[in-house]
């Protein structure tokens, strides 16, 4: 009897271990299955990687091939700036003096900046300031000399306009005259010959009118 339940027990325990083999395997191949997923999801992962280091390697490439080219473009333009450096020619629309020059030699300039002031000397209007006694002798047209401090030679002239307006000699000028005349006609005398010379504003002197 004892050995007819020992045998039985043996078959328990065989029946136990074959049951706890089988759950062993199946956990076994779960974790395998586990593990080539993981495996699966790294080569995956590097594959990517390696994808976007070539695609960033690319765009690195094509970045410095569109640099080089445009620097290629450039250099001929460059040369050519350099080669005409201190020699460009800045064209005014209208011909005539310069008066004013507000930018140095190799400054920088903006877009839009005056570089030059200019004006046409026939434009311009010298006042002298005429005794009234000496009306009747003012006509427009008339011959007309500018004596202008700091010039050395007299500017040729024409009278422009005679005012009909008398007005008071200006302070400034009073200086000027060896005795004061009164009231005084403002005559506008306009340059003739600008191969004379010129005159700026603020200039002062003597005009000398044909009668």
């Amino acid at each position: 009897a004892a050995t007819e339940q020992d045998y039985v027990d043996a078959q328990r325990a065989a029946a136990a271990a074959r049951t706890a083999h089988e759950v062993a395997e199946s956990r076994l191949r779960a974790l395998g299955s586990e593990i080539q997923a993981a495996e699966d999801t790294i080569k995956d992962f590097q594959e990517v990687r390696q994808m976007s280091l070539a695609s960033a390697e690319d765009r690195v490439e094509a970045a410095e091939s569109t640099h080089k080219a445009l620097l290629a473009a450039a250099e001929p333009q460059e040369a050519a700036f350099a080669d005409a450096a201190g020699q460009y020619i800045v064209r005014a629309p209208v011909s005539g003096m310069l008066f004013e020059v507000p930018v140095t030699d190799k400054s920088y300039v903006e877009r839009g900046q005056f570089l030059v002031s200019i004006y046409e000397p026939a434009s311009k209007l010298a006042r002298a300031y005429v005794p009234v006694r000496y009306r009747d002798g003012l006509k427009v047209g008339a011959a007309a000399r500018l004596d202008v401090e700091g010039r050395d030679r007299l500017l040729s002239g024409e009278v422009a306009k005679v005012n009909d307006q008398v007005v008071p000699l200006p302070a400034s000028l009073e200086r000027r005259l060896r005795r004061h005349e009164g009231n005084v006609i403002p005559v506008d005398i306009r340059i003739t010959e600008p191969s004379d010379g010129t005159f700026l504003p603020g200039d002062t002197g003597d005009a000398t009118i044909e009668r």
